[in-house]
């Protein structure tokens, strides 16, 4: 009953239940506010990342202006932080329809449409993504899919299987044996099958004519010009693609629209697009087979994360922060299409200025997540009593300290003293309520007002459950459960959200470029400024090779960052300054005996260079080193996709593309070693020995030859911007000290012209 007396004890444990309370109140303003903080610099981040995959695709839309209708004029892509805005959003496939009866193809295909699918960057979007492309016509199908192949994933996957083919086609100016370059492509498909991004495979997966599909929303594209060529990772940059020599590759990598997939393989013996079809056999053998279309129930996952290479947002990423894929990324540009659409405008507009936004439907409700989630108390309600006794307690003056229990004093009148009438006035009708609850009366005013007229014995003729209060009293502070999984949650998307960067940072640098280079190709014209091809005199005068390099770029006055007109004049003035090239202008120095002597020696040296940087102490119970050498010892087993990049590093003849492909190896190395660590964990200390053990274990030939060439010309730390981050800078720290290990004899100053 309401009248039974409250003990000292009791009201103590109130008191101090209060206090915990009012603590987590002010520790909850405190988290909260870095709650918020935190997830503002998450939001940030995401938007920066999805801004530069918009970019990218309107650099593809860029590309595909200047070529079909032979413009000199690029459109230069800026912009500063997405605004936040609401639209009337079309739904995707009517949209989809109005673009391809208006003329609108290109540009939905490239700017809109990626941008509904969040740039390929999630997993929970892959049945939407299915359904989407089912419900296409054949026309429709291979317009629409050019988008797939466009996204940087693929383009890192034809990066790994065609660029390395197609720069020793560029060095032959033709396709000298088919049948090699068809088995080139179906063991790299084969060993870099986990780079095929799963919205390809779909595309490839739900094609009526796969071969049609991939002729012509990928080669018919990607060969359409130099530049495309090289946007979509066929060729370096540093390479230099003629029409002469597109031509010669479409012969194999076009099918004529009156041909099928089938049509061909019966005319495999004598038509030369064999080779077309024997490409298209290994990518949809490799779609099928990776593929799971029904894998998930709910088409949270069509394909097995495990299997993508890359770390792509999942369902439980977007339950935890929703917030963050809730808007679309639109240009100013696609909201000039929706107006056009909607009837908003009769004509469509053009748009000179690029610029995003964040746009959510018009009346559509922003999604709730950790992070607006501030009410860190529970919602009373009229079984728990946990809730109810917190919200009480936190909404009434603080409880006075008793020395002993004021005389008669009971529960009813304790609660209805100091918990109901003492506190704010805009929380006493909240107060009546909840100790209304907890005494078992409807009547909230009629009990609890306590004003002259009110009778105590009408509420001290309520019930009480004392034993229930008092353990629920005792339950009543929070744990932090919800603030780490939060803050967990934005850790775990802040990680994928670096991974994805950096796992992509060199497709976005070349893609990027890309437009650079095609101004100052026009520039070059304009000015009729010559390639300086002083092979010889630039093999033995370094020196004048670094003049010449300053006096080509200041020449050049495009509006564009100086380290793309840097790397453009590189790329002209080594353009005759190869690998090859070398070798033979420098006889002298005997390179081949060098490297044989290296390639003999280094299997000797192994073991003893673990032992001594990478010894493992049995002593610990997690020994980071155990686990450099666990990978070290799997490394040809577990990513043969290295051992692929390193052949092709060590074979390439353009210094510039051997640097990339060199920064390419170890930056993925690198990443493989920090699985399973916390951010972070690998330090210098320990890439610099666990790389060259790398390249120890892999011993490739030549590799002092390439260390030797790649010191003159890509060791200078004066133009070190060239080559892209500090991956470069690791693998010719690895390459000097397993020379200096295996051959201490070797004095290197004597052979290299820039020895330092």
């Amino acid at each position: 009953m309401a009248s039974l007396p409250i003990s000292l004890e009791t009201i103590n444990e109130m008191r101090e239940a209060q206090f915990q309370l009012q603590c987590e109140g002010s520790m909850n303003v405190v988290e909260s506010f870095y709650r918020e903080r935190q997830f503002t610099k998450l939001q940030k981040k995401f938007n920066e990342m999805m801004i530069t995959h918009k970019k990218h695709y309107l650099e593809m839309l860029d590309i595909l202006k200047t070529s079909t209708l032979n413009e000199n004029s690029l459109t230069l892509i800026t912009s500063g932080p997405p605004k936040e805005m609401q639209a009337d959003i079309p739904k995707l496939f009517e949209l989809a329809n109005f673009a391809f009866s208006n003329n609108l193809t290109d540009f939905f295909t490239f700017s809109t449409l990626p941008s509904y699918f969040t740039f390929f960057l999630t997993e929970f979007q892959q049945q939407e993504f299915e359904r989407f492309f089912k419900g296409l016509n054949d026309d429709m199908y291979d317009l629409f899919a050019r988008v797939a192949f466009a996204s940087p994933f693929f383009i890192e996957f034809a990066t790994r299987v065609f660029q390395p083919i197609f720069s020793e086609v560029i060095r032959q100016s033709v396709v000298t044996d088919p049948s090699q370059l068809v088995s080139q492509i179906q063991n790299l498909c084969l060993q870099n099958g986990r780079f095929l991004p799963w919205h390809v495979r779909h595309v490839i997966f739900h094609s009526n004519d796969a071969a049609r599909t991939l002729s012509r929303s990928f080669f018919e594209v990607a060969l359409s010009s130099p530049r495309a060529a090289q946007f979509y990772g066929l060729f370096h940059y540093s390479h230099s693609v003629t029409k002469e020599l597109l031509t010669e590759l479409r012969k194999y990598f076009y099918i004529s629209l009156e041909k099928s997939f089938y049509g061909l393989r019966k005319s495999i013996t004598k038509n030369e697009n064999h080779i077309l079809l024997e490409v298209f056999s290994a990518l949809v053998n490799a779609s099928s087979s990776k593929i799971n279309i029904n894998n998930s129930s709910d088409g949270a996952k069509s394909q097995n994360s495990n299997d993508f290479a890359f770390p792509l947002f999942d369902r439980e990423n977007k339950e935890e922060v929703s917030l963050l894929f809730q808007p679309l990324l639109l240009s100013l540009d696609d909201l000039a299409v929706f107006d056009f659409f909607n009837q908003k405008t009769s004509t469509l507009i053009k748009i000179d200025k690029v610029s995003f936004f964040k746009v959510t439907n018009i009346n559509e409700a922003q999604e709730k997540c950790y992070h607006n989630s501030l009410e860190m108390t529970m919602l009373g309600n009229t079984i728990d009593y946990v809730p109810i006794i917190r919200h009480l307690l936190q909404n009434c003056d603080t409880i006075p300290l008793f020395k002993k229990v004021p005389e008669g004093m009971t529960y009813g009148n304790f609660f209805g003293n100091y918990l109901v009438k003492k506190g704010p006035m805009n929380t006493y009708s909240k107060r009546c309520e909840l100790a209304s609850k907890i005494f078992g009366t409807n009547n909230v005013e009629s009990t609890f007002a306590f004003s002259q007229n009110s009778s105590q014995k009408d509420f001290d003729k309520k019930s009480f459950d004392e034993k229930l209060f008092l353990k629920c009293l005792r339950n009543t502070s929070l744990d932090r459960t919800k603030e780490i999984k939060a803050l967990s949650a934005f850790s775990l998307i802040h990680n994928k959200i670096d991974d994805l960067t950096k796992s992509l940072e060199m497709i976005f640098i070349v893609t990027k470029f890309g437009s650079d280079y095609a101004l100052l190709e026009i520039e070059k014209e304009q000015k009729k400024l010559k390639n300086m091809h002083k092979t010889e005199e630039y093999s033995k005068d370094l020196d004048r090779f670094f003049q010449d390099l300053r006096d080509y770029t200041s020449k050049l006055e495009c509006t564009i960052p100086y380290v793309s007109k840097l790397k453009f004049a590189f790329s002209k003035l080594t353009y005759h300054l190869t690998y090859t090239s070398l070798q033979k202008l420098r006889k002298e120095y005997n390179y081949a005996k060098i490297d044989k002597r290296l390639h003999r020696k280094i299997p000797r040296y192994l073991n003893k260079f673990l032992e001594e940087n990478l010894q493992i102490d049995p002593s610990k119970k997690f020994d980071k080193k155990k686990h450099i050498r666990d990978i070290l010892l799997n490394i040809k087993t577990d990513r043969p996709d290295l051992i692929l990049l390193l052949n092709d590093a060590i074979n390439e003849d353009s210094i510039i593309r051997k640097v990339y492909q060199f920064s390419r190896l170890f930056s993925e190395f690198v990443y493989e070693l920090a699985k399973g660590l916390p951010p972070g964990a690998i330090g210098l200390d320990e890439a610099l020995p666990a790389g060259s053990a790398f390249l120890m274990i892999m011993n490739p030939p030549a590799l002092f030859s390439n260390f030797a060439l790649l010191m003159d010309y890509a060791g200078n730390s004066d133009y070190s911007e060239i080559f892209d981050g500090d991956s470069w800078s690791t693998c010719k720290s690895c390459m000097r000290a397993i020379i200096e290990y295996v051959l201490p004899d070797l004095e290197m100053e004597k052979i290299l012209l820039n020895p330092y």
